[in-house]
This record gives C-alpha cells, sequence and structure tokens, in this order.
C-alpha cells in the first residue's frame, strides 16, 4: 500500500538544521538547535529538557524507541519508556571502519557489498515488527506510540549488489562549469577541502551515487514491510478499539516531506525517522 497515495505529504518543510544531532533534538523537543545550544553531533541534550516522548506519556501513551536516535550521553531514552533496539554503533563497521564521513575513504570502498548500516536497519526493523506483533498479542487497551529510527542512507554508501547495479546504469554525473565552485559559499569551499574531495572523478562519483541510491531502495523496502506489516495489525486490533498505527517519516539532515497515514479516533501512532523519502513502495 503506497505510502505517498494513503497518506499526507509535505513537500515543501525542512529541518531545523542540516545536520544529524542538532535536528534530530529540534525534531524530538520542539525547540531550534539554538535554544538548544545543540551546534554539531556532539550536542548533548541535557534530560531536564522535556521532548514530546514526555508529552505522550504524561497523556497516557506508551512511548517506545527502537533504534537510531543519536541520543548522547548516559540518558539513552530521554522520556521514553522503553528502548527496545539500541543505538547503531561504528565499532561493527569492519574493513570499513573510518568511512562514516565525507572523507576520501568513504568514497574508494563505496560500491556494491554489505555493511554494518544495512544490517542494523533490518535486525532494527525485525524487532519493531516483532514488539508489535507481542502488543497485539497483549491485548492492552494502553495506546501507544513507537518510534522507529533507521541509519541510512549513510556513508560508506555500500548497497546489495543487485541494487547499486541497477542504479549504476541509471546516474548521471553532475556537470559542472569552471567557476562553480567558486561562487559556493565558502563553508563549502572549504568543507571540500579539507575532506580532500575536491577532484573527485567521473567513475567515483558515478559509483558513490548509484551505491546511495541502492541504499535509499535497501531502506524503502524495509519500510515497506513494516508498512503492510502494521496494516495487518491494524486488522487484527479490529474497529472497536478505533486503534490504528500512524506511519511518519521524515529526513533528520535537509528536506523533510513527511508521510503521514492516521485515521479518525486513532489511538496508536507509528513512526519512522530516516534519511530517505524517495518512497519506492
Amino acid at each position: 500500500m503506497p505510502l505517498r497515495r494513503k497518506g499526507v505529504v509535505f513537500d515543501n518543510a525542512c529541518c531545523s538544521y542540516p545536520l544529524c544531532v542538532p535536528s534530530r533534538m529540534s525534531f524530538m523537543t520542539g525547540r531550534l538547535p539554538h535554544r538548544l545550544s545543540i551546534w554539531d553531533n556532539y550536542g548533548l541534550l541535557p534530560s531536564a529538557i522535556p521532548i514530546f516522548a514526555h508529552a505522550l506519556e504524561h497523556g497516557g501513551y506508551e512511548a517506545v524507541l527502537c533504534g537510531r536516535m543519536h541520543f548522547l550521553g548516559y540518558d539513552q531514552r530521554h522520556g521514553f519508556k522503553s528502548r527496545i533496539f539500541p543505538e547503531v554503533s561504528n565499532y561493527a563497521a569492519g574493513l570499513l571502519y573510518d568511512t562514516d564521513g565525507w572523507q576520501p575513504s568513504a568514497i574508494e570502498k563505496s560500491g556494491p557489498g554489505r555493511n554494518h548500516y544495512l544490517l542494523y536497519d533490518r535486525l532494527c526493523v525485525q524487532a519493531a515488527e516483532n514488539w508489535l506483533r507481542k502488543r497485539v498479542a497483549r491485548k492492552e487497551d494502553k495506546p501507544f506510540c513507537l518510534v522507529v529510527g533507521l541509519t541510512g542512507p549513510h556513508c560508506p554508501f555500500v548497497c546489495p549488489e543487485k541494487l547499486f547495479w541497477k542504479y549504476f546504469r541509471q546516474v548521471d554525473v553532475p556537470v559542472y562549469s569552471a567557476d562553480y565552485f567558486h561562487r559556493t559559499h565558502p563553508f563549502l569551499r572549504r568543507y571540500r577541502k579539507i575532506c580532500g574531495i575536491e577532484d573527485l572523478s567521473e567513475a567515483e562519483i558515478r559509483r558513490a551515487r548509484a551505491a546511495y541510491y541502492g541504499m535509499v531502495e535497501y531502506d524503502d523496502r524495509l519500510i515497506g514491510h513494516l508498512v503492510d506489516r502494521t496494516s495487518f495489525l491494524n486488522l487484527l486490533l479490529g474497529e472497536r478499539d478505533k486503534r490504528e498505527v500512524r506511519a511518519e517519516l521524515c529526513d533528520r539532515q535537509l528536506r523533510v516531506g513527511p508521510a503521514m497515514m492516521l485515521r479518525e479516533g486513532a489511538k496508536s501512532a507509528f513512526i519512522i525517522t530516516a534519511n530517505s523519502l524517495n518512497f519506492s513502495i
């Protein structure tokens, strides 16, 4: 069941900050990053600042977190009653260690294959599905909100081989004018220089872009599976409860465009946070 067709799409909305932690904490608290004094991926959200999970719990919901949310410090729940799947760890990166940013090694090692992010997202969705199945079996009346956080698509750009070759034949390599990068913001010019990605070859760009699109479709399939599963669980819940799963996808970095499904009188919420909204479900 295509989420876009059945839901509401906001295609002209943007996140409050083009970086992971400030954007996530802004989304969770409803406050702008500068009000939280969180400017980079090392920003710590004080436990004394409430997030929407506190409000849900106060309103009688069971707030549950599954997967990625990039909370830093000892408090890994921030108002959620439970966390059923842990934060992603780069200790499992193996040969892809030190490739989670825009450094040359991330481009060099992009392409077809497997990485810990793909495995993490698959196991995260499985944990969410198992929790939903058990929740339905318990036949509890208390409404709930389940937040599922995926990691992909993320550097290093590595995707299953079939998806890689699917997009390798389709992607284009951007062509820029001679003075294009001289006209960009000074920060972007400095960032490209620091990262060492000023002189990438056409082959490197095509390989990284193909793997990125493959990762997008990989996570889209996981999201589609979970949405289909929740639709089936809604049938098990029955009409008398008027309890329904809501699916909301948010791009936590740049462009939001969430798609939502929620019936009038629904008592349960389900949110997926991901890095992409390129649906193929």
